[in-house]
């Protein structure tokens, strides 16, 4: 499996500055939710284009999170299908890249409602992984592979701050996210071509395997392994290729 890129020391830094530019705009304690954009998209941004005359910039009717000389940048933590309409507009004028953030070292820090109180900071045992970045480009699968498309998946270490507002006694299952601010980035994958895509099928499956099999490998539900399996069919890295007894059998569009 393709190891992520390894993030340069000027790659730090300019982070660092982009979060610290960010947070310095209000204490954390006294505006956490109240920025009209979220903290994790604008860090983003300015991490990738410190030039912020270039963010939010009209483009053939629709407004890119960044325009600049080396193309469109789109910053999408979820819902990619809203994305989809603006990447058939841009993408046959300049080149865009996506960037797909991923929470890969989680910490996080509940709040009470009615109080304001902010508890302390705890690891989270979940990890998201390129598998979630499958699952989320599931909503733009028509468009990709494309020659003027690049995805970047971003690992990077978080802060979840969190309403205690869930159904159970602990009132964490399921509780709304207040705000997620990154506080590292710590690498990156790049995906272009179906093949880039095919690299994280595990090597284990071998040329051929279903779909309990590779939700074994990645150890996610058989709903969840649903959606990578047709993301990796859609963009060419997959193909069905009949029944082994009753379940659908695939196979690598590039073989091991």
């Amino acid at each position: 499996m393709k190891q992520p890129i390894p993030i340069t020391v000027a790659d730090e830094l300019r982070f660092s500055t982009a979060k610290n530019t960010v947070l310095s705009e209000q204490t954390l304690d006294a505006g956490i939710g109240t920025l009209s954009e979220k903290t994790l998209h604008k860090i983003l941004k300015l991490y990738i284009e410190p030039d912020s005359s270039k963010h939010e910039i009209k483009h053939l009717g629709s407004i890119a999170d960044v325009k600049n000389e080396d193309g469109i940048f789109e910053i999408q933590t979820r819902n990619y299908d809203k994305l989809f309409p603006k990447l058939k507009k841009f993408l046959p004028d300049t080149h865009v890249t996506v960037i797909c953030p991923l929470a890969s070292e989680k910490y996080v820090r509940w709040i009470n409602k009615e109080t304001g109180e902010i508890g302390e900071k705890r690891k989270s045992p979940k990890r998201e992984s390129i598998y979630d970045a499958f699952k989320l480009l599931f909503g733009i699968r028509g468009i990709l592979p494309n020659e003027n498309l690049t995805v970047r998946v971003m690992y990077l270490k978080v802060d979840d701050f969190r309403y205690l507002n869930g159904w159970d006694k602990s009132r964490k299952r399921g509780s709304s996210r207040m705000e997620r601010i990154p506080n590292a980035i710590l690498g990156e994958q790049v995906l272009r071509t179906a093949e880039d895509y095919a690299d994280f099928i595990p090597s284990t499956l071998g040329n051929e395997f279903t779909a309990p099999e590779l939700a074994r490998e990645i150890k996610r539900t058989s709903r969840f392994t649903f959606y990578v399996l047709k993301l990796l069919v859609a963009v060419g890295a997959l193909s069905e290729a009949g029944k082994r007894g009753r379940v659908t059998l695939y196979k690598r569009n590039f073989p091991i």
